[in-house]
């Protein structure tokens, strides 16, 4: 267990050390307060009013022991005090470190390997078992503690009565025993609670996300039978976890008194030991019993925190493992030609390649849009553009040089990403569209808010930039949450402006403002645009068309759709052409 947590701990060794080293003092200052009372045994208690200690005598050397008495107590309660405080603050930077390496982990692992974990494992990594092991952490630290004071009371009692003090030794072995084996049966109840507390995540993020499915429908029944089904697993599992430490508290409380009233027995009514050292030994006893609870108590709760360090360390190493790694400094200085040569991508598990020699080229300021039907393999090409995922074959090159010999992140930051289901976040208007700015300059957002049309809006609300947008922007409708992301992606001032099905969600009036935003951006950066509705593709200068990852045809509006092939057949199939490589008759 020691070394189990010597790895989770490492970066806070030093202050753990010193929590320790604190806590011992203050039980050696608390015994020698009760050993200062030692001479008074055989003295003014006893009732021989004779023994001389460092000169004193009699009412002196009363005074100077309760004296000291509460000298070392003040100390040891002073000392105790600064030993529980930096123990908490240890904890609870433990637990924010390893929330904030595991956060940096999950985010810089490779793309592919990231997107099989599920939601609930994820957050259960970050939130719940950081905390677990600050936990076990805490209960370790108070455990160690608490051992070096039970021996400096261990040694206090060894000088009123040696045999009373063997006695307690065994008794103490005999209960470590019993905390051992509850330990065992705690640690395996707490790898069982590990596994269902991704569970409970993935249904509570569910059921939430999904609300208006559920009420739209009226399977809110359902849903609610469903989670508490997890609920209950979960509480009885917890309950079962969690018994083991009022368990162990009820039977060492009441071992205790057996023992006590053992040692009592043998020493006033056989051993004839002098009454006064065994009341003295008592009291002691009394004051050392909850400490060996106390050690016990901890190292129960640390080893059963012991699954949920073991399950974040292996998650931890297995990204850490399979992390982004690129080191080269090569920047992008303005916008370049961005080509894709012989492209080939095929996921793991796959026969069939996602992509399969596909090729082109976007020169600076133009707009290539890539068309075709649902897993023609627009989007892996995106995520391969933007360095989200590697081919297997081929590469992207900017100005002729390959991607990977650039600063992948440096590049990414120069691209501007306008998603299907773009993200609001928590915040003002002026927070959304300077999202990655710490100091959001607001000319440059005005300036980014009248490029994507959507100013006026701004204007109009109660606060104009410094309105609160609530949760996933419930202000907006979905145009204007659109155009807000253009807004943000515009803000950066990008070299490359993605949009990845930007306008498949909206209706045809706030489809058109879009669109009428993107055609007075054009020109101004690159524009790489993926659309299923092919009324978004009319601005672009060249058109891919893809099937089964091959580029089919490939052109201009104009002569895709006077030619009968796949994207005649596509527009005819959303409305938009007048017969088979006839003109379109395209309106939104």
């Amino acid at each position: 267990m020691l070394k189990t947590y010597w790895q989770a701990l490492v970066g806070f060794r030093r202050v753990a050390a010193a929590c320790v080293a604190l806590s011992a003092a203050a039980g050696l200052s608390e015994a020698l307060g009760l050993a200062a009372l030692i001479p008074l045994l055989s003295g003014s208690i006893a009732g021989g009013g004779d023994t001389v200690l460092f000169g004193l005598s009699g009412k002196s050397l009363t005074a100077a022991a309760l004296g000291a008495l509460v000298v070392f107590g003040i100390i040891a309660a002073v000392l105790r005090y600064f030993a529980d405080y930096k123990v908490l603050v240890l904890s609870q930077r433990l637990e924010q470190s390893l929330r904030s390496r595991m956060t940096a982990a999950l985010l810089g692992t490779r793309y592919g390997t990231f997107m099989g974990f599920s939601l609930g494992d994820a957050v259960k990594l970050v939130l719940t078992q950081g905390a677990q092991v600050g936990i076990g952490a805490f209960a370790l630290i108070n455990g160690l503690s608490n051992v070096f004071v039970v021996a400096a009371f261990l040694v206090t009692a060894a000088v009123i009565s040696i045999p009373m003090t063997a006695a307690t030794l065994v008794f103490g072995g005999l209960t470590a025993l019993i905390y051992r084996a509850m330990g065992r049966r705690a640690e395996g109840v707490s790898r069982v609670l590990t596994f269902r507390a991704a569970e409970v995540t993935d249904v509570v993020t569910e059921l939430l996300s999904q609300h208006k499915y559920y009420r739209s429908t009226g399977h809110i029944d359902a849903a609610l039978a469903r989670a508490d089904g997890i609920f209950d697993q979960w509480r009885d599992e917890a309950i079962s976890h969690q018994r083991y430490t009022p368990l162990a508290r009820v039977g060492n409380e009441i071992s205790g008194l057996l023992f006590l009233s053992a040692i009592l027995a043998v020493a006033l009514l056989v051993a004839n030991t002098d009454p006064v050292r065994t009341v003295v030994f008592l009291a002691l006893f009394y004051r050392l019993a909850p400490r060996v609870q106390a050690v016990q108590g901890s190292g129960l709760q640390a080893r059963a925190q012991i699954p949920w360090w073991e399950g974040w360390r292996d998650r931890y190493e297995e990204c850490l493992t399979d992390a982004d790694v690129n080191r080269s400094t090569k920047l992008v200085e303005r916008t370049p030609t961005v080509a894709a040569r012989d492209i080939v991508h095929r996921y793991d598990g796959t026969t069939r390649p996602a992509l399969d020699d596909v090729s082109w080229e976007l020169p600076p300021g133009g707009c290539l849009a890539l068309v075709g039907e649902s897993g023609s393999g627009k989007t892996t090409m995106l995520d391969i553009v933007t360095g989200l995922l590697s081919p297997a074959a081929g590469q992207i090159l900017l100005d002729g040089e390959p991607l990977a010999e650039h600063d992948v992140s440096a590049w990414q930051r120069r691209i501007g990403l306008v998603m299907q289901q773009t993200p609001i976040f928590f915040g003002s208007v002026l927070d959304n569209i300077a999202w990655s700015d710490p100091q959001p300059d607001r000319a440059r957002a005005w300036e980014a808010a009248k490029a994507a049309d959507i100013a006026d809006l701004v204007v109009s609300l109660p606060e104009g930039m410094d309105t609160p947008l609530g949760q996933h922007g419930g202000r907006f409708s979905g145009g204007q949450r659109q155009r807000l992301a253009l807004a943000r992606a515009l803000y950066s001032d990008p070299a490359l402006l993605i949009l990845d099905e930007a306008t498949s969600a909206l209706d045809s009036e706030s489809e058109l403002a879009v669109q009428e935003s993107l055609q007075r951006i054009k020109g101004r950066c690159s524009i790489l645009l993926v659309a299923h509705r092919l009324s978004t593709v009319r601005l672009a200068d060249h058109i891919l068309v893809l099937s089964h990852g091959r580029v089919v045809e490939q052109g201009s509006w104009e002569s895709l759709a006077a030619h009968d092939g796949l994207f005649t057949r596509m527009l005819a199939l959303q409305g938009m052409a007048d017969g088979a490589g006839g003109a379109v008759a395209h309106s939104t």
